[in-house]
This record gives structure tokens, sequence and C-alpha cells, in this order.
């Protein structure tokens, strides 16, 4: 039922599911590579900078200081709350990564982004702001056609608990707005995926909008894993958030190294982006062969066996 979580039985098969469904590993399938042209983005000095940075990063007894993270617990209090994350997928420990991307589309950043999708034979989720679509259409199309997946962040960002407490019909106007543009572009036989803007959504809100029968096929909230917070200690970095990152001025390969401690402590999950900053793509080009490297395959939402089964 729409946005209520049914089946957590998928939780216990998946990893089972991984090694029946998909033989030798998902990098197998995407092992096709592109040439490509890093001219608009001058990022080849970057990348060769930040590899040998992120040579060191990987976990080891000098992380032994970090300070204790719980984004990923799985309480009474995220499921009553019913958000998705990879912990209930199986991604977590699996070596399995779901790349997402909030906020989007945003020129001459959103190109760059699927350019390093493609050159690396990798696919993502995009969930969109439904006001940055109207003039960008040629982007969703764009994001589609590179073999990923749309889904609905709501018209523009505002937090949904607090917007509740005025009207929970301008709480479906935020989803229904997006939803409106980005129908067009979820392929026949694709799920549609919700996220809620800073996580900001209660049991109540999945009641409400449940109600209403063009929203209740949706699945989500999609939550994340990794990619939620900026976490430093003294000058070494633990969590990365990219759009933290970039406030706090911290650098790509720095906070590259954020995002791949905590993917290494995790082993896998839903990882967040938000397409809407230049840096977040020349990251994500640091990032993906460094995690290939360590084994880390890619597969996006509709691929999980028995996602179907969180409306």
């Amino acid at each position: 039922m729409g946005l209520h979580i049914k089946g957590r039985a998928v939780v216990k098969t998946f990893a089972h599911s991984i090694s029946k469904t998909h033989p030798s590993s998902f990098s197998s399938r995407f092992s096709a590579r592109f040439s490509s042209t890093l001219t608009k983005l001058a990022l080849a000095a970057t990348v060769t900078a930040s590899l040998a940075v992120l040579s060191a990063c990987s976990p080891s007894a000098s992380d032994s200081s970090q300070p204790t993270l719980t984004t990923s617990d799985q309480d009474a209090q995220l499921f009553s709350e019913h958000k998705v994350r990879g912990t209930d997928l199986g991604l977590t420990g699996s070596k399995t990564i779901i790349l997402t991307f909030d906020d989007g589309p945003f020129p001459g950043v959103t190109e760059n982004v699927l350019q390093t999708l493609a050159d690396e034979g990798v696919h993502a989720n995009w969930f969109l702001q439904g006001n940055h679509i109207p003039g960008h259409e040629h982007l969703l199309q764009a994001i589609v056609d590179g073999g990923n997946e749309v889904g609905n962040h709501t018209w523009d960002h505002t937090g949904l608990i607090g917007l509740s407490k005025k009207s929970w019909e301008q709480v479906y106007s935020e989803i229904k707005k997006t939803d409106d543009l980005i129908a067009p572009f979820v392929k026949p036989g694709q799920n549609f995926y919700f996220r809620a803007p800073g996580g900001s959504w209660t049991v109540n809100h999945t009641g409400e909008m449940n109600q209403r029968y063009d929203l209740s096929k949706y699945i989500g909230p999609i939550d994340w894993d990794a990619g939620g917070a900026l976490v430093k200690k003294g000058g070494a970095i633990f969590a990365s958030a990219d759009w933290n990152c970039w406030t706090a001025k911290v650098s790509v390969p720095m906070c590259a190294q954020g995002y791949m401690k905590e993917v290494e402590r995790k082993q896998g999950g839903i990882v967040l982006f938000h397409d809407r900053d230049i840096r977040t793509a020349q990251m994500i080009r640091i990032l993906i062969p460094a995690w290939k490297k360590l084994g880390y395959t890619f597969i996006t939402l509709d691929q999980v066996p028995g996602i179907a089964t969180h409306k």
C-alpha cells in the first residue's frame, strides 16, 4: 500500500538472492567502458591527485578513535516512520551500492554526472525537485535514456513535517505536482519512488498520502545509509555529505575520503549525493573507480529483488 512497508522478509533473503540472481558479480554487467573527454570539467588533475589520497583511506587500526555513528541503526522509530534504507533491502554487508542524486535536474551538473556514470557503466536513481524541471525536461530524458531511474523529491524541498501542521492538502500538492512532471519519464514496468526532503516524514504522512489513490503507487520514503552528515574529528574525516562538504569548504579529495570510510564501515548501502554542484560530479568520478577496486557493485532500486513488496 503505497508508502507503507509490508515485505520485510526480503531483508533476510536479499544476500542469497544476489548470489543466485547475479552470478559472478554485478560489475560484470557494467564492464563496458566508454572513452570520455574531460575537457568540460578539467578533471584529470583532480582525479590523479585524489586517487592517491584515497589509496590510504581504507579503514584500519588508525580509525579506532572514530566516533560511533548510528545512521544505519534499525530501531523502532525508523520503521514506525516507514523509511526504507539499504539495511532494509539487504544492501549493507553485501558490498552493493545504490547511488542516489537529489534536487536535480541542474544544468551543467546533471550532464557531467551522467557522463561519469556512462563512462563507468553504472546506473543510479534520481530524486527530482519539481520546480527545477520546467524548461529542463531534456535532462530528465537524458537521465532515463542513460538507463537511470527517476523519483519524486517534492516540488520545492519544503519540510513536510512542518507543512503538515498547516495543511495536508499542501503536502499532497508538494508531491503531486512533481508526480505530474516525472510520470511521463517513468518507463512501463518501473516503480515510482519517493524521498522526503531531509527525511521529513512520519507515520501520519504515510496514512494521509495513502488515502490519495494517485500517490499510493509510491515506494518509500527512500532514505540513505551514507552521505547524510559530515563527521570530522580533529584533522580526520569519518563521513561526508556533499552539500555539507561544499558549504564547509572541504576539498573534493577530503570529502571523498569521508564517503569511502562510511561505505566501507557499512559494506554497502544507499548513498546520498546532490545534483546541484559541479564538485559532486568531480567527486563521483573519483569514488566509483575506487569502490570498484574494493569489490563493490552498483545497482538501482528497481534491481533490488522484492522491492515491490515495499509498496
